[in-house]
């Protein structure tokens, strides 16, 4: 009797298939995913597997703190166990010692620190920790994310142990990772930067490279200088790269072994930029661009889009999307970009009621690119969606001028792209305007702000053509912005 009731128990058991079914579709909740991981055997270790899989490093939140400190104002003891109670990353390792098997289900681990002069406790990664000891464990990494603080400063790597710095560029080398990114962290020199960078994804593995509000130490004080002095640094980082190539280069990679980026992202000072180009494009580069896909840049207008120039060219025709956001543009810029590649355009721009008319220099160049794009295309014309980001505060809106020449021209030049080709396949281009209201990064706003409705109607009435051709969307951005500026782990 006892035998057949195990044969049943062992008979009615799911399928594993359909148990890791069952799991994926749970993978946005974390609370039943853990409650999955606690039933059984079968349930544990894809439940595991999916929990683990992205894997976050971040200082404790206050409101943990807070608890931790009013629970450890009763006793001295505890005010000293408080003072050494371990950090994220010690929880970890001290998971996986215990339970070893969990390591390989890491693919993605996203790392952030802030630093803050009032409260230095915040920082974690700027003090010995066991990321040493954590990341040679993690076999099966494909992505590292590590960043800083928009909001209050930038990550000093400088500041980092050697020996955990050590092992963040060593498991970057790593001929399984495919993703990389640094957010808001400075490097200590440029030296150190193409350290990072320089070597990464082994055998041509890296796919996606993200260097978002990234600072050099030595730059600081040539970034508010004149423009001899701008130049000055740019020569000097370029000897640096020089002296570099030879150092880059001796690790042996061929052409063939070089990491062919599908996707890059750039938000930088123009000095730096230019230095990082300079060695990204030439040839003792590790990178190659010719497979690129997506390029997204964070720009000022008359220093950084000969940037985003070289990188289409460098491309070959195979970007398919690409995402130019301009900080400043009150000066011309003659130079054109060529657009007859991309079928998606992402096309930022800053307003501000300080200078309504700042947007007309970014409106002319966009202009002036589109059409010497067409001109020049000696192929079917691949535009397919034009997507415009305004970038203002809520007070601003009421001051911006929706009727600018620029506007005027934009519309026109979308309303006919595509047509006269004579194809009998011609693409309309779809236009998307999307407000995006900065108020609503600010901590202290109780309830995000909206764009009252007849604003929105106005801002359609600036695109008359595309509006009648029903080729016309405009509506309110809600969703976090970094995510459309390539820095995708947001």
């Amino acid at each position: 009797m006892e035998t057949t009731s195990i044969r049943v128990q062992k008979s009615s058991r799911l399928p594993q298939e359909l148990i890791d079914l069952i799991v994926d579709e749970l993978k946005e909740d974390v609370t039943s995913l853990r409650a999955c991981a606690l039933t059984s055997q079968c349930f544990r270790r894809p439940s595991q597997r999916t929990l683990f899989h992205c894997t976050k490093l971040h200082p404790l939140p206050p409101d943990r703190e807070l608890e931790v400190q009013s629970s450890s104002n009763t006793t001295d003891s505890n005010s000293e166990e408080s003072r050494h109670r371990p950090s994220v990353c010690d929880r970890l390792h001290l998971l996986l010692q215990s339970s070893p098997h969990i390591a390989p289900y890491i693919r993605d681990l996203r790392i952030r620190d802030t630093e803050n002069e009032e409260h230095p406790s915040k920082s974690w990664l700027t003090k010995i920790n066991s990321l040493p000891l954590i990341l040679p464990l993690l076999t099966q990494l494909q992505r590292i994310y590590i960043a800083g603080s928009m909001s209050e400063s930038l990550l000093d790597i400088g500041k980092v142990p050697e020996e955990t710095k050590k092992a963040l560029f060593m498991a970057m080398r790593s001929s399984k990772i495919t993703h990389i990114g640094f957010q808001c962290v400075q490097f200590p020199n440029f030296e150190e930067l193409l350290e990072a960078i320089g070597k990464a994804g082994w055998g041509g593995s890296l796919k996606n490279l993200t260097l978002f509000a990234v600072d050099v130490a030595q730059d600081e004080e040539s970034s508010d200088s004149d423009d001899s002095e701008t130049k000055g640094t740019v020569i000097e980082t370029k000897k640096r790269v020089k002296k570099l190539d030879v150092v880059t280069d001796t690790d042996g990679r061929t052409n063939a072994e070089k990491s062919r980026l599908s996707s890059l992202a750039l938000f930088m000072g123009p000095s730096l930029s230019t230095a990082l180009s300079d060695w990204m494009l030439g040839s003792e580069s590790s990178y190659s661009l010719d497979s690129l896909n997506k390029f997204s840049l964070v720009a000022e207008m008359t220093h950084e889009l000969s940037l985003a120039k070289r990188v289409v060219a460098a491309s070959k025709g195979s970007l398919k999307e690409i995402n130019i956001t301009i900080v400043e543009g009150e000066e011309d810029y003659d130079d054109t970009l060529d657009l007859s590649a991309p079928r998606v355009v992402y096309f930022g721009l800053d307003i501000s009621s300080s200078n309504p008319y700042s947007c007309q220099p970014v409106l002319n160049w966009w202009c002036t690119s589109l059409e010497s794009s067409q001109n020049c295309s000696s192929q079917t014309d691949s535009l397919e969606v034009f997507n415009i980001f305004i970038l203002t505060e809520l007070m601003d809106i009421t001051h911006f001028h929706y009727t600018a020449p620029g506007w005027e021209r934009l519309d026109e030049l979308l309303s006919k792209r595509g047509e006269g080709q004579g194809d009998g396949n011609e693409k309309q281009v779809q236009m998307n305007v999307r407000l995006k209201l900065l108020d609503e990064e600010d901590d202290d706003q109780k309830e995000d702000p909206v764009v009252p409705p007849e604003l929105l109607d106005r801002l359609r009435d600036a695109f008359p053509l595309m509006k009648a051709k029903g080729r016309l969307e405009v509506s309110q951005m809600t969703e976090s912005l970094f995510c459309f500026l390539g820095v995708y782990w947001q």
